[in-house]
C-alpha cells in the first residue's frame, strides 16, 4: 500500500485522471440506476388505474385513432 500511494505522489496527473474517471464512472452508474428505478421499478403514483382516463386524438372524421 506504500508503494502504491508512493507512486501516486509521484505522478500526480495520472492520479487526478485516475480519480476524475472513477468519480464519473461512479457518478454516471448511480445516475442511470436512480433513473431506472424510478422509471421502471417504482409503482406509478396512482391509487386506482381502472379509474383512469384515456387520451386520444380525433381525427377530422370523428373516429379516434390513436
Amino acid at each position: 500500500m506504500k508503494y502504491a500511494l508512493r507512486q501516486l505522489a509521484k505522478n500526480p496527473g495520472f492520479t487526478v485522471v485516475a480519480l476524475a474517471t472513477l468519480a464519473l464512472g461512479i457518478g454516471v452508474n448511480t445516475t442511470a440506476f436512480t433513473a431506472l428505478n424510478r422509471l421502471l421499478l417504482q409503482a406509478l403514483p396512482f391509487r386506482d388505474l381502472a379509474t383512469g382516463t384515456a387520451l386520444g386524438i380525433a381525427s377530422p372524421r370523428g373516429s379516434n385513432r390513436g
